[in-house]
Order: structure tokens, then C-alpha cells, then sequence
């Protein structure tokens, strides 16, 4: 059985009994080697660990950073998207603009159409209501050139004669002449007349007409 003893500087570790010096000095320095290289390894897996932790902690930062990247952009998106309806707004905003600029070009380019047609109706109109005034006084002093004849007949007639045919004559002549010279006038006044009093004046034209034939032909 071997018994264990320290060396004297209490540092060596065990020495058994039967050992040499030499043996143990070599003993010693076998295992401060094998100490040494276990510490060497030790501090060397301690650096390996905290490289290693490090790296964790730097890939952790990186995803870290990836990620509030990530929600940085997540919170973005809308604003981004916002602005695409603001957009669309705006391009609707301007066609409607443009349609109704177009309708209100339209609505002119009508309107000016609508009254060039209008103009010339009017001038149209016009002109037929003044060729016909001219084609109705044309014809009515014709039919006065023609009574005018038969009344200077029946004021020759009356100067020469006698009895009852002469006082018949004097008696109607002079509501003849009366009636003549109102037609006359009422003839004069046709110049001023327009559409809108064209027919009531023609009317009362004719009626003086019909009343001066009837007066000519009673006087007679």
C-alpha cells in the first residue's frame, strides 16, 4: 500500500512512497503540462463560447434589425396605399372636370346652333310675312285704283243729273267718299303693322273693303 505525501512546496500534488526525485520532478512537470494544456484548452473553449455567444448576439441583432425593417415598412404600406386612392381621386376629380368642360362646349356649340337655326326661322318668317303684306296691299290699291274709277263715274254722274237719281247720288256720295278715304288710310297704315297685328288689321281691312264695295254699289 503506498502512502501519499505532498512535496514541500505544497504545490506538485501527491508523491508516493518509492519514488525518485527525478521521477517526481518529471511526474510534476507531466501533469503542470497536462494542467496547462486543460487551462489552455479551457480558456481556449471559454473564447470559442463567448465568440460563439457573440455571434448569437450579433445575428440576433441583425434579425433584430430585420424585423423593425420589416414592421418599419408594414406601417408604411398604408400611407404608401393611401396615396394611390388620393391619385385615383384626383384623376377622377379631373375627368369629371374634363366631361363637364366638354358638356358645357357642347351644351354652347348647341345653344349657338339652336340659335342660328332660330335666326334664320325668324329671317325666314319674315321675310314671308312682309311678301305677303306687299302680295295682299298690291292687290287691295289695285281694287281701290278700280273703285276710285267708279266713284269719279258717280260724281260725274251726279253733276248731270236730275230729279231722284241726283238726290240718291248727293245722299250716298258723300258716306262713299267717307268710306273710301278710311280704307285709304287704314291701306297706309299696313306699313307699320307685324305678325302679331297682321291678322286682326287684315281682317278689319277686309271688312272696309266688302262695306266700300256695298256703299259703291248702292250708290249707283
Amino acid at each position: 500500500m503506498k502512502l501519499a505525501v505532498f512535496a514541500a512546496f505544497g504545490t506538485a500534488g501527491p508523491v508516493s512512497i518509492g519514488e525518485r526525485p527525478g521521477d517526481c520532478s518529471r511526474s510534476r512537470l507531466a501533469r503542470d503540462c497536462r494542467t496547462t494544456a486543460r487551462c489552455h484548452d479551457a480558456r481556449l473553449g471559454v473564447r470559442m463560447v463567448r465568440m460563439f455567444r457573440q455571434s448569437l448576439m450579433e445575428a440576433f441583432d441583425m434579425n433584430r434589425h430585420i424585423a423593425s425593417l420589416g414592421l418599419a415598412v408594414a406601417l408604411c404600406s398604408p400611407l404608401f396605399a393611401c396615396d394611390k386612392p388620393g391619385a385615383t381621386e384626383q384623376q377622377r376629380e379631373d375627368k369629371a372636370s374634363q366631361q363637364a368642360e366638354q358638356a358645357r362646349q357642347e351644351a354652347n356649340q348647341n345653344a349657338a346652333s339652336a340659335q342660328a337655326n332660330a335666326d334664320k326661322d325668324i329671317a325666314a318668317a319674315r321675310t314671308d310675312f312682309e311678301k305677303a303684306r306687299e302680295d295682299y296691299r298690291h292687290e287691295r290699291y289695285t281694287d281701290l285704283a278700280d273703285v276710285d274709277r267708279k266713284i269719279a263715274d258717280l260724281d260725274a254722274q251726279a253733276r248731270t243729273a236730275t230729279g231722284k237719281v241726283k238726290a240718291d247720288l248727293d245722299s250716298h256720295m258723300p258716306s262713299v267718299h267717307a268710306q273710301r278715304d278710311a280704307f285709304a288710310r287704314d291701306m297706309q297704315s299696313l306699313d307699320r303693322s307685324s305678325g302679331a297685328t297682321w291678322d286682326s288689321e287684315k281682317a278689319n281691312l277686309d271688312k272696309e273693303w266688302d262695306d266700300l264695295k256695298s256703299a259703291v254699289q248702292n250708290a249707283r
